[in-house]
């Protein structure tokens, strides 16, 4: 997300003069030059060259390099139009960029009678969805983000489409406000790999440690809403993949609250991580550094005389 009074400024001018189009396709023929031109992408192949340490294969350099320009483009100007615009009136004319895959899954949550929870990652295109859903399929629920982009640039959000921020506000609260919608039967879109928040778990994660915030969940159990993950990668031809995948099963009926929830945790970190390590292009620059800073997972220790 950008900062700042200039960038600000650079963005409303972009929405008001840059089609949605013309700026896919611009976003596009960056990612292509940075991958033709190596001293351009050196910091990004550096990046991924981290990645091998979980990747569960041997990946296509160029496929990937390419891919993680598309999910953090060159500028983060760029990055704020993209998100900004593709929501707009105006952003329906970018629908031969997207494809959506499990529709039929969304409109079956939908049709549950019950609160959504649709489950979103800092993943290629991840922070497009929110506005996507609202903007063109006419959705309306509340979405749960760090900053809130169209506050801070000055617009209207799309119809329907309710942004909180949850660095300004105080958390409790706005989770206590999502679960009454969810009883309502309303819908809530959050990204559950997010780092706000305190109540959560350390689970490891490609090797590492690393901690998981627990409300989604918690939310779903006190509520029973249906979670919905969705995943929007991109692929090399500069198009977005926005996939409805089955609702978590937080596993048979007898368990306790306390134990289903971590289950559904466990569910989404395990799909997580298959993300990253099938498509490790599509990781966000931010979160694959704050990543390659986490401690390794050690392995827990064999009793004395034990036999594995």
């Amino acid at each position: 997300m950008i900062r700042g009074r200039r960038p600000r400024w650079i963005v409303r001018v972009l929405l008001a003069v840059l089609p949605v189009r013309a700026g896919m396709q611009l976003v596009q023929w960056l990612a292509v030059l940075y991958v033709r031109v190596p001293w351009l992408a050196r910091r990004h192949r550096r990046a991924l060259a981290l990645t091998q340490e979980f990747a569960g294969r041997p990946v296509d350099e160029r496929a990937q390099l390419h891919r993680r320009l598309l999910a953090n483009t060159p500028h983060a100007v760029l990055y704020t139009w993209r998100r900004l615009a593709i929501g707009r009136p105006q952003g329906r004319r970018a629908r031969d960029w997207v494809e959506f895959h499990g529709l039929d899954r969304l409109e079956a949550a939908r049709n549950a009678e019950r609160g959504l929870i649709l489950l979103s990652s800092h993943f290629g295109g991840g922070s497009l969805v929110p506005p996507i859903l609202a903007g063109w399929l006419g959705l309306e629920f509340t979405s749960l983000h760090g900053r809130d982009g169209y506050g801070f640039v000055g617009i209207a959000p799309p119809q329907g489409f309710e942004a909180v921020e949850l660095r300004n506000s105080f958390l409790p609260r706005v989770l206590l406000d999502c679960m009454r919608k969810l009883q309502r039967g309303e819908t809530v879109h959050l990204a559950a790999d997010g780092y706000i928040g305190k109540s959560g778990r350390e689970l490891e994660f490609c090797g590492r440690r690393r901690f998981f915030n627990q409300g989604f969940p918690e939310m779903a159990e006190a509520s029973g809403a249906v979670i919905l993950p969705v995943f929007a990668p991109f692929r090399e031809d500069g198009r977005l993949r926005i996939e409805f995948l089955e609702p978590l099963n937080p596993g048979p009926g007898g368990l306790d609250r306390a134990e289903r929830a971590m289950r559904l945790l466990d569910a989404y970190v395990r799909i997580l991580e298959h993300r990253w390590a099938s498509d490790p292009g599509n990781i966000l620059a931010g979160h694959l550094n704050r990543f390659s800073r986490l401690e390794p997972a050690v392995p827990e220790r064999q009793p004395v005389g034990s036999s594995r």
